[in-house]
């Protein structure tokens, strides 16, 4: 599933969040805007990340 890249065009990402601490059965993928980086930010895209709260 592709995601667009660009935050001026009103793209959407998919993003995993979890609101309770559990096993994977917690995790949820939401889809939300892409963020506009502001004049002195960067928007960094990220390909994949672990998902692990006690880093």
């Amino acid at each position: 599933m592709a995601t667009s890249a660009g935050g001026a065009d009103g793209g959407t990402s998919r993003r995993v969040v979890y609101r309770r601490f559990g096993g994977p059965e917690v995790l949820e993928i939401e889809r939300r805007p892409v963020p506009v980086p502001g004049p002195t930010e960067v928007l960094v895209r990220v390909a994949a990340a672990g998902v692990n709260p006690v880093d």
